[in-house]
């Protein structure tokens, strides 16, 4: 599985890739695009994620503690099983994302 731990990612073109369990925690991923991706078991805890783009992600199982989703686009994503606890999305477009059985609180 591959790290992006603390990266620098800004403007990074992900989309339609296929990252089944790569680690983004804490990385800053401003303005990156994931549309399209296979993101399950991702994690992307602590993530700097602002005006990021998952529209139609598969992010099923991942874990966004923490993360900064303001502004972000996760329209049509399937968020199944996921962990989004002390998330923020101020302003995301969440239109049609599938948000069934996730952790928005604390344990």
């Amino acid at each position: 599985m591959a790290s992006f731990r603390a990266a620098s990612l800004e403007f990074s073109d992900f989309r339609h890739s296929k990252l089944l369990g790569c680690d983004f925690g804490d990385a800053r991923l401003t303005s990156a695009a994931f549309d399209g991706a296979e993101l399950y078991f991702a994690s992307f805890a602590g993530a700097r994620l602002p005006s990021s783009t998952m529209a139609r992600a598969q992010l099923q199982d991942a874990v966004f503690d923490g993360a900064n989703l303001n502004v972000a686009d996760l329209r049509g994503s399937d968020c199944t099983r996921g962990s989004f606890v002390r998330a923020t999305f101020n302003h995301a477009n969440l239109a049609g994302a599938n948000f069934a059985k996730v952790e928005l609180t604390p344990s």
